[in-house]
């Protein structure tokens, strides 16, 4: 892949709105200290584009842990993964290691991001390559299940979605920032829960 570092100065991160009536996108520039971060990117030559952010609400190191623990009011206990980290680790995990083996290698480009968690992903930044395009765009960053549609949200491309997922409300991710490549997004559910937590987990099954 690419790596991509970037020198973020003075008004170079944008508050971003996207209008679905009139497809247009507002961008207010916002101040921020000078900042080195980065997006990697691997053009795999698809035509769909997978995203997932590397940061973490935790930033040091967080302990990987597996215990029974019971869940809900089941009283059943569950195999559970503990990491403060899932999300989205997870999510590029999912992307970059478990897919592939059901879908094969470049299935889809990939794109993994930083700077997600503060609202200020560098999927704004990214600049798709000369003669690119996509058909659609996925991430996973979602916990539990169904999936999050945002502005990308109209009645075709929420009837087609539910035929697969529950649609439920999202406030933010990565492919908020990616409406100007003009074509539909997805943000899928996970697996992780309590994100953002120390106790954030996920289910094995």
């Amino acid at each position: 892949g690419e790596y991509v570092p970037l020198i973020r100065r003075g008004y170079t991160s944008y508050s971003t709105v996207y209008d679905p009536k009139t497809k247009t996108t507002t961008r207010t520039p916002k101040q921020v200290d000078d900042e080195e971060t980065f997006y990697i990117y691997q053009d795999n030559g698809a035509s769909v584009l997978a995203v997932a952010h590397l940061d973490t609400v935790v930033s040091t190191f967080s302990n990987w842990t597996f215990e029974k623990a019971v869940l809900g009011g089941n009283r059943r206990k569950e195999t559970c993964i503990f990491n403060a980290q899932l999300d989205d680790r997870l999510g590029a995990y999912i992307l970059l290691d478990l897919l592939p083996q059901f879908l094969g290698e470049g299935a889809y480009d990939i794109l993994l991001t930083n700077d997600e968690e503060v609202s200020a992903s560098t999927a704004e930044d990214f600049i798709t390559p000369e003669g690119k395009s996509y058909n659609w765009i996925f991430q996973f960053d979602r916990r539990g299940t169904g999936a999050v549609l945002y502005d990308y949200e109209d009645t075709f491309w929420r009837t087609t979605v539910e035929e697969f997922f529950t649609v439920h409300q999202g406030s933010f991710s990565d492919i908020c920032k990616l409406y100007d490549l003009g074509v539909k997004g997805i943000n899928v559910g996970t697996g992780y829960h309590d994100e953002h937590q120390d106790r954030c987990y996920m289910v094995l099954e």
